[in-house]
């Protein structure tokens, strides 16, 4: 995962017809939008997938959760608790086995 990767999926997401306000949270590294296409391009220990393909989208949209409601200060399987099964902590591994999480056959949430 590069730079390059994270570039990659913030113009993914801008050629989406978003509107201004998303945007502009796109560019400000602080917001959970930010935080989450960075998980999903840099930092992401299953990455690189392809963007826009249903598996980013997918983990994208579980990381603006997970930044969004404070997830590393959750009292379970957030992504540095040591009390869970290492496969339900949130933004490791297969995000299907995260805790609280279920999909369906075909992966999907």
């Amino acid at each position: 995962p590069t730079t390059e990767n994270l570039l990659d999926s913030i113009h993914y997401l801008l050629d989406e017809n978003i509107s201004s306000s998303e945007q502009l949270l796109l560019s400000n590294a602080s917001t959970p939008q930010y935080q989450a296409v960075r998980f999903v391009a840099v930092d992401d220990p299953l990455s690189p997938f392809e963007v826009g393909s249903m598996r980013w989208k997918q983990r994208y949209g579980l990381a603006v959760f997970y930044f969004s409601t404070d997830g590393d200060n959750w009292d379970n399987c957030y992504r540095t608790h040591n009390g869970c099964k290492e496969e339900e902590v949130w933004m490791s591994g297969d995000e299907c086995d995260w805790y609280g999480i279920e999909c369906n056959p075909d992966g999907v949430v």
